[in-house]
């Protein structure tokens, strides 16, 4: 089974491509436990209030015994460090 996209003309494809001019509403799906990567992007957004406007900051998309807490803490600790104070909802699968 193939998706069929409708045709988009080049000007419009062009249009769509170029860089958002302003702030940028963004989420940031993070793993921050994980890698470091993750934690230069959390902290690339939180320093850079002109440029893009951080929603939220949704955690792992993977679960074990010690990721939850662990997440939780290296955000908290991000968050600590910049002076925000954060709420964490935590949803476990089920």
């Amino acid at each position: 089974m193939s998706v069929q996209f409708p045709p988009v003309s080049e000007e419009t494809r062009v249009r769509m491509l170029q860089p958002p001019k302003g702030r940028v509403k963004a989420v940031l799906d993070t793993d921050t436990f994980n890698e470091i990567d993750d934690q230069f992007a959390v902290v690339y957004a939180l320093l850079s209030p002109e440029k893009i406007d951080l929603q939220a900051i949704y955690a792992a998309p993977y679960f074990n015994e010690k990721s939850i807490l662990c997440l939780s803490n290296r955000n908290r600790k991000i968050f600590f460090l910049f002076g925000f104070a954060v709420t964490i909802f935590f949803f476990y699968p089920v």
